[in-house]
């Protein structure tokens, strides 16, 4: 595959007295390849809308929050439908809404923190394209 772009040494800094976020989005490098779709997946607070908007922003793609395309689709937010339907169920939504942004194949993508969980998440997620997992401790 064809390399497009390769973002080195990605920098967002939110100020003073927030060491947690500015390490989930210092320094990150990485290739980006033609068509591909770009999943973001780490723990609540791990940088992934911050990080997907910068990177999307870099690479004049649009940037997509998965758990906002589920909200959307249900009309409901993600604690009601865990509230409903539970786990099970939001993680059926969560499959859905995932096999419908990869069509998508120029999003990058923050997936929930849960997402892959899904056996079936996993391949729609690989087959599409790359997927950074965040990771950072909350000592950070």
């Amino acid at each position: 595959m064809e390399e497009i772009i390769r973002v080195e040494n990605l920098t967002h800094t939110y100020g003073e007295g927030t060491p947690f976020c500015r390490s989930a989005v210092q320094d990150m490098s990485l290739a980006i390849y033609r068509g591909e779709f770009l999943g973001i997946i780490g723990h609540t607070g791990s940088g992934k809308s911050t990080l997907g908007k910068l990177l999307a922003r870099r690479l004049a793609r649009p940037f997509v929050d998965l758990d906002a395309e589920i909200e959307k689709a249900a009309g409901r937010s993600i604690p009601a439908i865990f509230a409903a339907e539970g786990e099970a169920g939001f993680r059926a939504r969560e499959l859905r809404a995932l096999e419908e942004v990869s069509t998508r194949p120029r999003a990058v993508v923050a997936l929930g923190g849960g997402a892959l969980v899904n056996a079936a998440a996993r391949v729609v997620a690989e087959r599409c394209g790359t997927v950074v997992c965040l990771d950072c401790s909350l000592d950070e």
